[in-house]
């Protein structure tokens, strides 16, 4: 079973953090509730469109990724972390 993380927010500032994680062989799973630059998403195994605010839509996805996917963790950019 390959490895992957979950990546909540994959707009283009992200591009480089992907890229390096896709260097050492682990699959990188996207989620964005935007379509994505086509730069980012071309490094993406695959690529969902579902917010960083959306619990059970990320816990539903979650439970279907661990089916194919050893998760090895979930990362968010911080700006989700805080009140707007």
């Amino acid at each position: 079973m390959k490895e992957a993380i979950m990546y909540l927010g994959c707009s283009y500032p992200q591009l480089e953090n992907i890229r390096q994680v896709r260097s050492v062989d682990i699959e990188v799973i996207g989620t964005d509730k935007n379509n994505v630059d086509k730069n980012v998403r071309s490094l993406l195994t695959e690529f969902h469109r579902i917010s960083a605010t959306d619990i059970v839509s990320l816990i539903k996805l979650t439970k279907a990724l661990k089916k194919k996917y050893k998760i090895l963790f979930a990362y968010g950019v911080a700006d989700y972390c805080y009140k707007a």
